[in-house]
């Protein structure tokens, strides 16, 4: 069966096994192209990996191929002369293909796979009553957790001292199908939000009991119409 396929070069490779690698384009993201960034399973595992796509391609034979499982750009991030500047810095650095990506995009632009962890829903009482203490334990914050818990908020529950493992513990868990294991993507340096301020219309101030401060914020943001909170404060001495 033919089928179209990425041919990527996978993140957090070693230099003797970097090198590209073919994965199936699924139907749902025929919108991958050149220079988009994957998240594709990798190794014996299927542990995801980003992944920069390379090329693409028609193959005749795709029956042995492992599907991409997202994408992460809706538009490539490199263009030719990054691609050719990745090329030079893999040979002349000796750094992997995806060292050099990283190496070219803003650190905004970094995500990651962090585990999570969330309560089977197939997980019953009954099964939860045969489960040890330490269990329960961990299944009880997992039940009162608002979504899917990271592996590090995991192990960071509260335990009695001498408690089993809590890594054993989450495997055990795991094989009694009481927890469902994923893998969440996160980005590396989050969007900075600035908070700003301004007038409210139509309230009648005249009539108001205001202190000298409260006075010099109203007059400065009729002048400025809107400034952020920072500014606001700084320039007006609250």
């Amino acid at each position: 069966m033919a089928g179209r396929v990425a041919r990527v070069a996978v993140d957090k490779a070693s230099l003797s096994f970097d090198k590209l690698f073919d994965y199936l384009i699924p139907d749902s993201l025929r919108q991958i192209a050149k220079g988009c960034r994957v998240m594709v399973p990798f190794g014996r595992s299927n542990r995801l990996r980003q992944a920069i796509v390379i090329e693409v391609t028609d193959q005749p034979e795709v029956e042995k191929l492992k599907p991409v499982f997202a994408l992460l750009d809706p538009e490539p991030l490199l263009n030719q002369d990054m691609f050719d500047l990745m090329d030079y810095l893999r040979e002349n650095t000796f750094c992997t293909y995806y060292e050099a990506v990283r190496a070219i995009l803003p650190r905004g632009l970094q995500v990651h796979t962090e585990p999570v962890y969330s309560l089977s829903k197939d997980f019953t009482q009954d099964k939860f009553d045969q489960c040890t203490e330490e269990e329960q334990n961990l299944l009880r914050f997992l039940r009162e957790a608002p979504s899917a818990v990271s592996m590090d908020a995991f192990l960071q529950t509260d335990s009695r001292e001498g408690s089993t493992d809590k890594k054993k513990v989450i495997a055990a868990l795991l094989e009694k199908g009481a927890i469902i294991y994923t893998e969440a993507l996160r980005r590396e340096v989050n969007d900075k939000t600035i908070r700003m301020v301004q007038l409210c219309e139509g309230v009648d101030l005249d009539n108001q009991k205001l202190s000298k401060k409260q006075k010099d914020v109203i007059s400065f943001l009729e002048q400025s119409g809107c400034a952020s909170v920072k500014e606001t404060c700084y320039l007006c001495g609250v």
